[in-house]
């Protein structure tokens, strides 16, 4: 990521940063985010400055993360979209473990993200982090649908894959994620 410019607002440091070879700008402020600027990208910078990876999965907090949920309780269409295309697209993990952190938040998760969240359980070969994505869709979808897919997946993927839904059924405890019927 290339800065491209800093400034000063009132008496608080912004910098802008663009990503190679996009056309996305990050506005970041290393100690606060204005209300106005937390969009999903912004929300993104601010995830990786603090580097406080996995916090929602041990009952902590994230303040970029719990900050963006503050202001937007409802994603819209373009944040789903762009959460989607890092699960799908993203070579750094730790790129996509933000938009797993970040589920933890909503209850439920956006239909739109569940497949590619079950991808990325599916293709991280770390137990103690495939459940990072997983974890979310259960709480959200309940325990039945995600072994729906994953018996989906299993039928028809291939040895990787199904290695990987190995891994993630140690994962599935009806006790802790069983979700009720109201």
């Amino acid at each position: 990521m290339a800065e491209v410019l800093s400034f000063n607002d009132n008496n608080q440091q912004w910098t802008v940063s663009q990503a190679a070879g996009t056309d996305l700008h990050y506005f970041t402020n290393p100690r606060s985010v204005s209300r106005n600027c937390m969009d999903i990208q912004t929300a993104h910078s601010a995830y990786r400055n603090e580097e406080n990876y996995f916090a929602p999965e041990y009952d902590g907090e994230n303040n970029a993360l719990n900050k963006f949920y503050s202001l937007h309780s409802t994603l819209t269409t373009e944040s789903i979209n762009y959460l989607r295309d890092i699960l799908q697209s993203a070579d750094n993990w730790l790129d996509k473990y933000f938009v797993a952190d970040l589920m933890y938040l909503y209850d439920p998760i956006p239909e739109q993200l569940l497949g590619s969240m079950i991808e990325c359980a599916i293709q991280n070969e770390a137990p103690s982090f495939n459940r990072i994505f997983l974890k979310p869709c259960l709480k959200s979808y309940g325990l039945e649908r995600i072994k729906h897919l994953f018996n989906e997946r299993e039928r028809n993927g291939n040895t990787l894959e199904k290695k990987g839904i190995e891994r993630l059924r140690y994962w599935l405890r009806p006790v802790e994620f069983e979700k009720t019927n109201e």
